[in-house]
């Protein structure tokens, strides 16, 4: 779909769920985004009346119609970033509400991502 708040977004990798256990992680989205504009405008106009939230779930397994353990969270985008914005950060070692990342995937994921960040600072990025 070429709808940012269209589409749903699922973990490849499982994360440890605090009180849950191993689970793969899937952001549904909340509300139905408006059809005119590029995505990036609908995106931008979702913002702009508070309208771009997923729900993120946890499933007991990959895959859309995996069965869902529990809903976690809202996720609320209140700004839009460019993608060369150097304040946008990724980091699997930071371990927010009880989630870790478990298995071979996240694990080259916690070494990588830091690798890839201090590349990109020694570039001048």
């Amino acid at each position: 779909m070429t709808d940012y708040l269209g589409n749903q977004y699922a973990s490849v990798a499982p994360w440890r769920a605090r009180g849950l256990g191993v689970v793969w992680l899937r952001a549904m989205p909340e509300h139905v985004s408006g059809r005119q504009g590029t995505r990036v405008e609908r995106l931008e106009a979702a913002v702009a009346v508070q309208e771009a939230s997923f729900v993120l779930e946890a499933r007991t397994a990959p895959g859309p119609d995996a069965p869902l353990r529990a809903r976690l969270a809202t996720l609320q985008i209140t700004q839009v970033l460019r993608e060369d914005d150097p304040s946008f950060k990724i980091s699997m070692l930071r371990r927010a509400c009880g989630l870790s990342p478990t298995g071979l995937r996240n694990g080259i994921r916690t070494v990588a991502y830091p690798v890839s960040q201090l590349a990109r600072r020694l570039r001048g990025g």
